[in-house]
């Protein structure tokens, strides 16, 4: 389930629209490093490409960009024309598929004129195929081109709590029922059950510096079902509870920032270890990480 926001999706969309001539170009160059890697691709501007700018290797097709400062319908058509033309006197033979990129949403004349050349020649791709490519990959390949885009840090910090959440909700060994709260904990008697007097400053600190950013953390949540939630918090149940350090609630708590820090943030990414904290900071104030003040006085 891809649980991105439209409001990151809209500021994508924005930001490739918005890039024209080489900077278009620029980015569908990093756009398909990260989705065919660098093995799969090959920039092939530096050469005086001939009418192509990248070739994507093993699927063997010609990309070409357009994205001119001014759009001509003419002098589009014409430039389309013109390199469709070098791709057939230099790479159809070797490479039997044709592929332009757009800055902006095909119309139908793009399309039928694309489909004019013949079989080998794709429908343009514009910004919501791209879009829906970058939604595929992996966290840290659709960060480097969110930031590459200059797309806003909030809006990436949040599409980063989903990847998180996301994650979490493929859990493929349910723990066991989580027990539904009335009403949140007393925050401060939680500190004082489960965290050791040494410790209660720099972990009250933590929390509040996590405090908005675990407000996104239930905004997003609010968006899953309830079985998802659950599965959400039975595996974060699980993972605390595979944690050890003899009842020692502050090196189980480390333990398990540390293996979220490993396993979401290989780049050591600051955006990411802040959103990492928020979702474990907030899973402590809804009393799956920790004991319940509410079951010890009973």
């Amino acid at each position: 389930m891809n649980h991105s926001s439209s409001a990151l999706l809209t500021s994508v969309r924005v930001q490739i629209k918005g890039l024209t001539g080489f900077r278009f170009q620029d980015f569908i160059v990093q756009f398909l490093f990260k989705v065919h890697t660098p093995e799969g691709f090959t920039d092939m501007r530096p050469q005086r490409d001939k009418g192509c700018d990248g070739i994507i290797t093993r699927q063997k097709v010609i990309v070409a960009c357009y994205a001119p400062e001014e759009y001509g319908k003419r002098k589009y058509k014409a430039k389309l024309e013109d390199d469709h033309k070098k791709y057939v006197a230099n790479y159809q033979k070797d490479y039997p598929t044709w592929r332009p990129y757009l800055n902006r949403a095909p119309t139908p004349d793009d399309i039928n004129l694309v489909r004019g050349f013949g079989l080998h020649a794709e429908e343009p791709w514009g910004p919501e195929r791209i879009i829906e490519a970058i939604s595929d990959l992996a966290w840290p390949l659709r960060i480097s081109l969110y930031k590459w885009l200059g797309v806003e840090k909030e809006l990436i910090g949040q599409d980063y709590i989903r990847f998180i959440l996301d994650d979490l909700l493929h859990d493929r060994q349910r723990a066991a029922n989580v027990v539904a709260r009335e009403a949140a904990p007393n925050i401060p008697e939680k500190i004082d059950l489960n965290v050791p007097v040494e410790y209660r400053q720099e972990f009250d600190r933590f929390l509040q510096s996590t405090a908005l950013t675990q407000a996104d953390v239930q905004d997003i949540l609010s968006a899953f079902y309830n079985n998802e939630l659950e599965t959400i918090k039975s595996r974060i149940n699980r993972e605390f509870g595979d944690t050890v350090g003899r009842g020692d609630f502050m090196i189980r708590f480390r333990q398990l920032q540390q293996r979220f820090y490993d396993r979401y943030n290989d780049g050591d990414d600051d955006v990411a270890a802040r959103n990492i904290d928020a979702v474990l900071a907030y899973m402590f104030c809804i009393c799956q990480i920790g004991d319940d003040p509410k079951k010890t006085d009973k």
